[in-house]
């Protein structure tokens, strides 16, 4: 006898078909949700970009409203070129950074702060400049513990920079804590050689310390590198007056107030001829000059390019957006325009001689060795106490391969007024060009000594000693 069959339920007769529809389901259901997500994210953008943008107007019409006739304008065009650079990338920190540095520049120091802190945000790359960014800010408010902080965070991300050291010591000092202040600084003379704002906070700190023939040697090794320093000519009187000699007390005391008289003479001088028009004129070029780098970053040549010219053609001194633009023209092939570019950009930088020596390696990557030698000459007449010059000049002289024997000597008194590891390796370097095998075994270990974690300076010593 047949026995009738069960009645089957939906999901029994159709297991695929319902099995499509729950997928079908949870897929609307998922799109529906990022949907949602995305539009709240993207209204949550639009309201800070909005409000960045308000507050930015607030900023360009406060200025406008303290500035001359002439002046005001040009406020006005600057913030339009700065709003339409949020507008068309709101989460670029790169566009929060020219942001954050206009802020800066015109002293609305909170604003800076908030857009720092974003850029940090947007990019974790950014982290070192924007912690240094802060800490300047805030020192400049007395905040020193504050300051300090940022410091700290800045030289945690990057400890090669010797700028975030030099800027961490001073702060620590300001604090009253010369001890550590005295540990980062050694630190940055190790790796870095000696300098005259290393050598001066150094001695401070060793004269808080009591450590008072260590500050005597590190004011002098400042005064080297700036005679008419006078905070060092105090630093030193005051070194020798503790070390008991009275003598040397009373000469650099009556040089620090020469040099300070003449100091307070050049920046009443300096007051009574400035109008506040080229000051302005030099912020609003680098202004431009930053934003010409965003486009550029974002693969906008041609706007990139028009904003250097026009920082270019703002202000006469500017130096940074002479060089973006001779360096822009290399990159692109343009070399007649970046040989012209970069040599008015020289005249622009005569008063920085790391900007010379930038300027002196382009030109001798564009075959203009006269003026790149002439350039290096130059540096190291003006500064005969800074090794970078004679460094430069020995590197120059050795990837062109001419006047070897003069580059072996030039890399020699670098190493003689600082002897880094860094450049132990270029004498070994140049040693080993010209078929002294010996000398440049050398100057290889005495590198490796200085800076043992250099992966660079081991394998060379090992492949010289793989070829014996």
């Amino acid at each position: 006898m047949n026995r009738p069959h069960a009645e089957q339920k939906p999901l029994e007769r159709f297991p695929l078909r319902w099995a499509l529809l729950r997928w079908q389901w949870l897929a609307l259901t998922m799109t529906v949700l990022l949907l949602t997500t995305f539009f709240m994210v993207g209204e949550r953008l639009s309201g800070l970009l909005s409000w960045e943008r308000v507050l930015l107007s607030r900023a360009v019409t406060q200025l406008s409203a303290g500035a001359s006739a002439d002046a005001k304008p040009m406020l006005m065009e600057a913030g339009i070129a700065l709003d339409t650079v949020l507008q068309k990338f709101p989460s670029s920190a790169d566009a929060t950074i020219v942001l954050a540095q206009f802020y800066q520049r015109f002293g609305f120091h909170k604003d800076a702060i908030r857009s720092w802190n974003r850029c940090m945000k947007l990019d974790p790359l950014s982290s070192g400049m924007a912690h240094e960014a802060i800490g300047a800010l805030e020192f400049e408010e007395g905040h020193f513990d504050v300051a300090t902080n940022h410091f700290q965070e800045a030289f945690k991300y990057d400890a090669r920079i010797s700028a975030y050291a030099i800027q961490l010591g001073e702060s620590l000092l300001s604090a009253g804590r010369p001890d550590e202040a005295a540990r980062v600084l050694e630190i940055d003379i190790k790796s870095h050689g000696r300098s005259m704002a290393a050598c001066s906070l150094l001695g401070q700190a060793s004269l808080q310390l009591r450590h008072y023939e260590q500050s005597r040697d590190q004011f002098e090794a400042a005064i080297k590198f700036g005679p008419e320093y006078p905070a060092a000519h105090h630093g030193l009187a005051t070194a020798y007056a503790r070390l008991g000699n009275e003598q040397k007390a009373a000469e650099y005391r009556a040089s620090f107030e020469k040099l300070q008289k003449e100091k307070e003479q050049r920046h009443r001088n300096e007051l009574k001829a400035d109008n506040g028009v080229e000051k302005l004129l030099d912020q609003l070029a680098r202004t431009y000059a930053t934003l010409g780098r965003v486009y550029l970053v974002h693969g906008d040549l041609r706007t990139g390019e028009a904003f250097f010219l026009k920082a270019k053609g703002i202000s006469a001194t500017e130096p940074e957006c002479r060089l973006l633009l001779a360096q822009f023209y290399e990159q692109q092939g343009r070399l007649h325009e970046a040989i012209a570019a970069f040599e008015e950009a020289c005249i622009a930088t005569k008063r920085s001689p790391s900007q010379q020596l930038l300027i002196a390696a382009a030109l001798n990557r564009l075959g203009q060795f006269g003026q790149a030698e002439s350039i290096h000459r130059h540096v190291i007449d003006s500064m005969p106490q800074q090794a970078a010059g004679y460094a430069s000049f020995a590197q120059m002289l050795l990837q062109t391969g001419r006047n070897l024997s003069e580059a072996k000597n030039v890399a020699k008194q670098a190493v003689e007024i600082e002897p880094v590891a860094e450049y132990w390796f270029l004498l070994g370097k140049i040693f080993q060009k010209i078929g002294d095998r010996e000398g440049a075994m050398n100057a290889f270990q005495e590198a490796a000594t200085r800076d043992p974690a250099n992966n660079l300076y081991r394998d060379t010593i090992q492949a010289m000693k793989s070829v014996l």
